[in-house]
């Protein structure tokens, strides 16, 4: 038996949206035509010496001419091609700093500000916009805990068990159990949600939840690993052939689950900010999904199934969910 209700789901993009990057494609296209055909006109209008080398405007248009093919790209499906705002997003900003900063030493005369206004500041709020949408959808994205009915065969509750011999079964019988399965030991992921259950698992505990991880490393590995998160003392279980991670409907990774440009950006964040680094060894399959759930009475009432490597559960939120009655 097994029924979900999502919590929340991801947002369409706004209706002015592909119009826009439509229209982006044309603009950038017709300005890169200009480049490469005539590509010293701009300085005639601006009374200034002609380059000594045009190729190097041409350089520009072409550069132009990529972004405009960009832009189709993005027009076509803007949630997967949101690099090419924050490339476009980034390059606005920096052309008017620039332009700005070689307008007040003298080397650009006034005249060109007005080009600024037309080539960099006016295109800001739309790509902003389409930032701020993308960021929302992927917030919504991670809001993947759904609320389950799925009974777990009894023979497979007591197969697994801790490094202490306690099973599955036992784990979950007397209280609620939030039941972690995670991605290998190298991953930056991996490393960030033992940081964040080490965090919470007071406030897990408190509320009458037991913390129960999965991994797919020998125990004594384990062992030593989670002791640097001061885990070690928390129940897991081994899983090397992801048989229990298959029997919670955990599957493996597309190439885009793992390296997206979400799994990059987060990546960055919790490894180079945040200190969570990879590791040099996998400790297991490389593309597992993790995901999370709080199993009791050999139920799942809470499911949280990842969409990405990169996603991020609230455990606390997770442990704080009502609990069903038993069907």
């Amino acid at each position: 038996m097994h029924k979900h209700g999502m919590i929340q789901s991801s947002s369409n993009p706004p209706g002015w949206l592909r119009p826009f990057l439509k229209g982006a494609a044309a603009y950038h296209f017709l300005w890169a035509l200009f480049f490469l055909f005539w590509p010293g006109q701009l300085f005639v209008w601006a009374g200034m010496p002609l380059p000594r080398y045009p190729f190097l405007m041409q350089g520009v248009g072409m550069a132009l001419l990529l972004f405009s093919l960009g832009y189709v790209l993005a027009a076509g499906a803007p949630e997967r091609h949101i690099g090419i705002g924050l490339l476009a997003f980034g390059l606005k900003v920096a052309g008017a700093i620039g332009t700005l900063a070689y307008v007040l030493t003298g080397s650009l005369p006034w005249g060109s500000l007005g080009l600024v206004v037309i080539n960099d500041i006016l295109w800001l709020p739309p790509l902003g916009l389409w930032l701020a949408w993308a960021y929302r959808r992927y917030v919504a994205q991670q809001q993947l805990l759904r609320q389950e009915v799925m009974r777990l065969p009894q023979a497979l509750l007591e197969a697994y068990t801790d490094a202490e011999g306690h099973s599955l079964a036992d784990l979950q019988a007397s209280q609620p159990a939030l039941v972690v399965f995670l991605r290998h030991f190298g991953c930056t992921f991996c490393r960030e949600a033992l940081a964040d259950l080490a965090q919470e698992r007071a406030a897990i505990e408190a509320r009458g939840v037991r913390l129960v991880l999965v991994h797919m490393s020998p125990p004594a590995v384990a062992g030593r690993f989670l002791m640097r998160y001061g885990l070690a003392d928390v129940a897991h279980i081994s899983d090397p052939e992801r048989r229990l991670y298959e029997a919670f409907d955990l599957k493996r990774a597309t190439w885009g689950q793992v390296f997206g440009w979400r799994s990059w950006l987060r990546g960055a964040y919790a490894g180079l900010w945040r200190g969570h680094l990879i590791g040099r060894r996998l400790g297991g399959d490389g593309f597992q999904m993790p995901g999370a759930f709080v199993v009791q009475g050999g139920f799942v009432r809470w499911a949280y199934r990842h969409g990405s490597a990169a996603d991020r559960p609230d455990y606390r939120e997770m442990a704080a969910c009502e609990r069903m009655p038993a069907p």
